[in-house]
């Protein structure tokens, strides 16, 4: 059926229309509605310009009769003022798609890039756990958010998410590393001239996850045996860098970037160059002839790194998944005894057994995992020597060997041997 008609427009006129054509509204002076098969509009016929024509207004199911006539009556007045409405309207339109374009493309993820990259050139020591710590729990949660809609509930509610899937420290950490993103974004533009907002300021972070708690996690004798188990299985190259971890008491990325160059193994040292290493300093340890045993027995690729699942062009990374398979295995043998641990306690048992088991002088203990003593001790001290490294991880490796293999009570028959090498 095709109308054609002039009435007096309702609300019931609205809701029962039927057909094609077009209903002149007799109440508003040149507002129509257009019928279609899928849509009605409403419009405007007017004359621009000394020439009929006609502006779309809107569909009936985009705005009320009130509000279609209320838009009619103001571009009415807008053409006897010689200024055609649908020139503004395209500008408003165009003008907030543009805006929606900035919106959506001011995500996190914007800033996140550039501040990572300029991580990399400022901490380079620093950029690899940060990035990690970016790919793995930030980006995945918000990264994907526009900013302009991003408030502290949602820096809140990543907070919360990573607590939960990981604990305390990283959520701490993670929620650090978003304030700090979004303060550098803001002092740089990158999400415009305007935008001054750090969603993650001000947030009662101890109310959230809890007071920072400072870790005393060290290995008790049966977890050292779990875990030399659980590493002796995995083998290389993630489970013999975790038992290095373990015998030399350094770093994570220092032992998964350790490089062929830097080792000397017939004199026993290793040296790190002070760019791979956190303080900034060279760091030479002393590698025990244990540890000289097992790095001289693991194979020798085209790469210049040690331990690489690219033939030594690449470092080992990622050790979520090894330190995954080595707490399955170490729950197998420890059961309902198993505790949750970090990398970073290897280190931390090392250091507390060198100096609590076996006696060594606090000065010489953190020379030898590479801690700066104070300004003035440096000053004036050059730290321990070679000879003094050596004689703590010669100690230290027959300590390790008298944990990993118990010796059995003496009798009087069977006298106990003084030497007895770590398992293979």
């Amino acid at each position: 059926m095709v109308v054609n008609r002039k009435i007096k427009i309702t609300q019931k006129t609205i809701d029962n229309l039927k057909g094609t054509g077009i209903i002149w509204d007799t109440d508003c002076t040149g507002l129509g509605i257009r019928l279609g098969a899928k849509r009605h509009t409403y419009f405007l016929s007017c004359r621009i310009n000394g020439s009929a024509t006609k502006r779309k207004i809107r569909t009936v199911s985009e705005i009320d009769l009130k509000e279609a006539r209320r838009i009619a009556r103001d571009w009415m007045e807008k053409i006897e003022g010689n200024v055609d409405p649908w020139d503004e309207e395209k500008a408003a339109q165009k003008a907030a798609a543009a805006e929606r374009e900035r919106v959506e493309g001011n995500r996190f993820r914007k800033a996140a890039e550039p501040y990572m990259a300029y991580i990399a050139a400022r901490k380079p020591k620093s950029h690899y756990n940060l990035q990690n710590l970016m790919d793995v729990h930030v980006l995945p949660r918000i990264g994907d958010m526009p900013v302009e809609d991003m408030g502290r509930s949602d820096i809140k509610g990543m907070i919360v998410s990573v607590f939960e899937a990981t604990g305390q420290a990283t959520a701490r950490k993670a929620f650090e590393l978003v304030r700090a993103c979004f303060n550098w974004a803001i002092r740089n533009d990158v999400f415009g001239e305007e935008y001054d907002f750090n969603p993650a300021s001000n947030i009662p972070i101890d109310d959230l996850i809890g007071e920072k708690k400072d870790r005393d996690r060290v290995f008790r004798k049966a977890e050292i045996r779990a875990f030399w188990d659980a590493t002796q299985e995995m083998g290389y190259p993630f489970g013999t860098a975790l038992q290095l971890l373990l015998m030399t008491g350094q770093r994570r990325s220092d032992v998964a970037g350790m490089g062929w160059s830097e080792l000397d193994l017939e004199d026993g040292m290793w040296e790190i160059p002070s760019e791979r290493y956190k303080t900034g300093a060279k760091q030479t340890v002393a590698i025990g002839d244990d540890a000289a045993s097992i790095l001289a027995g693991l194979p020798r690729q085209t790469g210049p790194h040690v331990f690489s699942t690219q033939r030594g062009h690449r470092p080992i990374s990622g050790f979520s998944k090894a330190k995954a398979r080595c707490n399955l295995l170490m729950k197998e043998e420890l059961g309902e005894s198993f505790m949750p641990w970090t990398i970073h306690d290897l280190r931390r048992t090392m250091r507390t057994m060198i100096e609590h088991d076996l006696g060594f002088s606090v000065p010489l203990c953190e020379s030898v995992i590479g801690h700066l003593p104070p300004k003035i001790v440096r000053k004036y001290s050059i730290g321990a020597n070679k000879k003094q490294k050596r004689e703590v991880m010669a100690a230290w490796e027959a300590h390790l060997r008298e944990i990993l293999n118990p010796r059995p009570e003496p009798s009087v028959a069977e006298p106990v041997g003084n030497v007895v090498p770590i398992r293979a």
